[in-house]
């Protein structure tokens, strides 16, 4: 059995990895374990989350996540400088894109979370 994470939500990418239904409006974007992002179309990424018949719920998610994703990606590109630098920075750049977004870090267990409106991404040393 497969787990996935959402990663985000797009219309540039058309077709379901799962199904190979095409000329679809939006995929989400599912994450594996080995970090492959594999695109489905809403039905089959409810399913795929164990959401069967909640695929509205699935895309409010994934916008959701993909609206902190770039503070995820820019505090994970700054953790070579140590997590608290990697925090500064992080709200600095959160701070750039919306006053919902915070940052915040944990030495001793190596992480730093950013949380937005009902999404939070762990970002690992």
């Amino acid at each position: 059995m497969t787990i996935y994470k959402i990663h985000g939500i797009t219309d540039e990418v058309t077709t379901c990895d799962c199904c190979g239904k095409s000329k679809l409006s939006r995929t989400v974007g599912l994450e594996n374990e080995s970090g492959e992002v594999l695109y489905f179309g809403t039905t089959c990424a409810a399913r795929a989350l164990r959401q069967k018949g909640k695929s509205d719920v699935i895309v409010q998610r994934a916008m959701r996540l993909q609206r902190i994703r770039p503070v995820a990606d820019f505090v994970s590109s700054n953790m070579h400088k140590g997590i608290t630098a990697a925090v500064t920075a992080g709200k600095e750049y959160a701070a750039t894109i919306s006053k919902d977004i915070s940052v915040s870090g944990y030495d001793s267990w190596g992480k730093v979370n950013i949380d937005g409106v009902g999404a939070r991404i762990e970002v690992f040393a």
